[in-house]
């Protein structure tokens, strides 16, 4: 990680009444990465993800070979990283750190600058909150990212302005019962790239389907501007006209499938490569696909899933539904054998 000594500005202009206040990055939401959330790393490598009153986590990984030999053993011992700040001149609610402030200092009314430790290098970042969420986070060398909330508090946009050198910007659509329906991100540092996710829900509100779309376009945004006489809005552009004859969209999709019990069953991702005049060619070999095939158990998860080499998963869980062992196992035609297996010895309060 970077970063050795961050100072974080907070201006506060009105304390939110929640029952408390967080500091932590705004995010868009991904409800793939909760279905599929087995598939990321941080589910068992971040504690502040995990559910009760943890005091202390040791995980033991063995890694074997296909005749049962441990080939070797990691132990790590691990403390929870959630983190309460209770500062009475900031807020009465409880503030839950997760930016990971060592201190507080005071300027003026409502305003603070606060303190974190990371490693490597010297940064300055500056944040201003209002109405209890980051609105505004700078740095030292002009990167300007700014926060739009709609008024159910949800994260619409972001922009991210590198100075002279361009801006980033990210936007979100929500329907009707706020979930989340398409995630768009503007790069117009080179050019512009565009990554697109629109997201399919059934009548159960259950995601169906989540397709990824990504492309470069060549826009002659100055040609345009002095045709027009008005600056380009890129939200509201049509730049997928501009997409160049030696350019491909990349398209990923992956499709979610239920039981009964509106518990998944089935996730499967696939890939497509067009041209602009819609010619499609791919090679699977190239791109990494993924089909899982879930089961569940009393507190246990099994998971079946071709990546395309055979794998089996099984995930045991405890009372708060938190991994207390997981085991990955190779499948060949005679049979499966384990080749891992993290073993988290949880210690709570």
């Amino acid at each position: 990680m970077k970063n050795l000594f961050k100072i974080i500005l907070f201006t506060f202009s009105i304390i939110a009444s929640s029952q408390e206040i967080v500091f932590n990055e705004p995010q868009f939401p991904a409800p793939e990465k909760e279905l599929l959330y087995f598939n990321q790393e941080d589910f068992v490598f971040d504690t502040n993800s995990y559910n009760g009153p943890i005091s202390k986590i040791d995980r033991i990984y063995t890694e074997y070979n296909s005749s049962g030999q441990a080939l070797g053993t990691n132990t790590e011992i691990n403390q929870p990283t959630k983190k309460f700040i209770s500062n009475k001149k900031i807020s009465k609610q409880p503030i839950l750190d997760v930016l990971g402030v060592s201190s507080v200092e005071k300027i003026k009314r409502r305003q603070f600058r606060l303190f974190v430790f990371d490693s490597l290098d010297y940064i300055s970042y500056y944040y201003k909150l209002k109405n209890g969420v980051i609105v505004n986070k700078s740095d030292e060398f002009n990167v300007m990212t700014s926060y739009l909330y709609d008024d159910k508090g949800r994260l619409i946009k972001k922009i991210i302005d590198h100075d002279y050198d361009g801006e980033n910007i990210e936007i979100a659509t929500y329907n009707s019962k706020g979930q989340i329906i398409e995630f768009k991100s503007f790069d117009t540092r080179d050019g512009l790239s565009v990554y697109e996710k629109h997201y399919t829900y059934n009548n159960l509100n259950l995601l169906i389907e989540l397709k990824e779309e990504e492309a470069y376009y060549s826009i002659p945004w100055f040609e345009i501007e002095e045709e027009t006489k008005k600056p380009i809005v890129i939200t509201e552009f049509d730049y997928k006209k501009y997409l160049a004859d030696d350019r491909q969209v990349f398209e990923k999709k992956i499709e979610f499938k239920y039981d009964i019990n509106h518990q998944l069953i089935e996730a499967k991702q696939s890939h497509n490569v067009y041209s602009k005049d819609g010619t499609a060619y791919y090679n699977p070999e190239d791109y990494y696909n993924f089909n899982y095939n879930i089961s569940y158990g009393k507190n246990k998860l099994y998971i079946d899933a071709s990546l395309p080499s055979k794998r089996f998963y099984e995930y045991t869980f405890d009372d708060y539904k938190n991994p207390i062992n997981i085991k990955s196992y190779v499948v060949t035609n005679s049979g499966k054998w384990l080749h891992k297996e993290t073993i988290l010895n949880i210690t709570y309060k």
